[in-house]
């Protein structure tokens, strides 16, 4: 069965594209969406923007100190800001404090809502004034919308992906903890728990397995994992120092030999492969091998993984 790849964008992806097109329409100096945390925070999601900068990133809003910002939210209307006291509505600047911007400036406020669940707000700001005309503020209406579905479901997928994560480290410590506990292996680290992911990954495929590492860092109880793990687990685990052959004699214990296949052959030998068919062959130092061997090696490797594939 053929399993396919989804590929998520993340919701600060989606919606940094989703700003860029609307630059193309809309000349603004500073986009930015601020997503509904809680009942009551508004947080920076995403910006564009030549007056972006480090701090708005970080910034959030308390709802429950801008009355001014709650009331257009609840307005659910596409609307500009204007420093006009007759209007009978105070505004503070939205990003007052962080972004320096001039008195009468240009700034388009739209909440974001999908039906009645308000998922935040989406800002246009430029330092000029009467840059948005009421073509634009009809034009960011429709856009608002796909705006907020854009949005709805960016923090969706990022909720999946959050969860799936969570599970994928929620297995690979019960993989650890089960490894601790059938091989005596100890460890809990990020590092230590990736090496676990991929003993889980490659334990039931019949693919040679090179395990790299220094002296000392348990290869051998890797391998002995990876055994424990595979459907061979019943049948034999070999275990090799290649470091040690005897150069004369690696040959005839690795492959095994026939009675009389050289002088001093008396009776017939098997070999380390022969002792580990069907389980698990693992060979430490293999690079202390005798290089006229090692040839050899790889077309038995070769041969026994077409073999396996079959």
């Amino acid at each position: 069965m053929e399993t396919k790849q989804h590929n998520f964008f993340s919701s600060e992806q989606a919606l940094g594209m989703i700003l860029d097109a609307i630059h193309n329409v809309v000349n603004y100096e500073l986009a930015v969406v601020l997503s509904l945390t809680d009942r009551s925070t508004l947080k920076v999601l995403q910006a564009k923007g030549p007056l972006v900068n480090e701090a708005l990133k970080l910034y959030t809003i308390n709802l429950r100190q801008r009355s001014d910002i709650n009331r257009i939210l609840h307005q659910k209307k596409v609307r500009l800001l204007d420093d006009d006291p007759d209007s009978g509505f105070v505004h503070l600047d939205t990003y007052h404090g962080v972004i320096d911007l001039p008195a009468g400036h240009s700034c388009l406020v739209a909440p974001l809502y999908v039906q009645d669940k308000l998922l935040g707000l989406l800002t246009l700001d430029h330092r000029s004034c009467n840059m948005f005309t009421p073509e634009i503020i009809r034009t960011i209406e429709s856009l608002s919308h796909l705006i907020s579905i854009a949005l709805d479901q960016s923090l969706a997928a990022d909720n999946f992906l959050s969860e799936r994560d969570s599970l994928v480290m929620e297995r690979n410590v019960i993989l650890a903890r089960s490894a601790q506990e059938n091989l005596g292996i100890i460890g809990h680290s990020p590092a230590w728990l990736e090496v676990m992911d991929k003993v889980q990954l490659v334990a039931p495929t019949r693919t040679p397995v090179l395990i790299s590492g220094e002296t000392g860092t348990g290869k051998e109880q890797i391998a002995k994992a990876l055994h424990s793990m595979s459907d061979r687990s019943g049948q034999a685990f070999v275990a090799l120092n290649c470091s040690a052959l005897v150069n004369s004699l690696a040959e005839s214990e690795l492959f095994g030999h026939e009675r009389g296949a050289f002088t001093g052959a008396h009776s017939r030998r098997r070999g380390r492969f022969e002792m580990a068919n069907g389980g698990t062959l693992f060979l430490d130092e293999i690079g202390d091998l005798p290089l006229e061997i090692q040839p050899k090696l790889l077309r038995f490797a070769g041969a026994n993984v077409r073999t396996c594939r079959r």
